[in-house]
């Protein structure tokens, strides 16, 4: 993703590939999705779901929770890898750290 002098606010999702301009505001819980631009002065409202070229808000719901979910198994797949574990996503062990998270998110206990 490229985002020039924009303002991105608390938990979006930003697409691989896409393109956030100069002066666009991306609304909190949104997410712009992969190979979207988002052009020069746009403003998305928050939890938007922003998509195509030039991008579009086509829906919107809440996706604060879901994008904090997402971040973090990013950032769980990350800490695996550096232990040259490639599997950090099966098992027992990741079902019970996926449902624990999933209860901190709903919770907001997760920041």
């Amino acid at each position: 993703a490229t985002v020039h002098g924009a303002t991105i606010e608390d938990d979006c999702l930003i697409g691989i590939g896409a393109t956030v301009m100069d002066g666009a505001v991306i609304g909190a819980g949104s997410i712009v999705a992969g190979g979207a631009v988002v052009t020069e002065g746009t403003v998305c409202p928050a939890n938007s779901i922003i998509v195509g070229a030039p991008a579009k808000v086509v829906r919107q719901r809440d996706n604060r929770g879901a994008n904090r979910l997402n971040a973090w198994l990013y950032h769980r797949n990350a800490q695996a890898y550096k232990e040259n574990n490639h599997r950090a996503w099966d098992g027992e062990e990741y079902e019970r750290w996926l449902e624990q998270k999933k209860r901190e998110i709903e919770a907001f206990e997760d920041r």
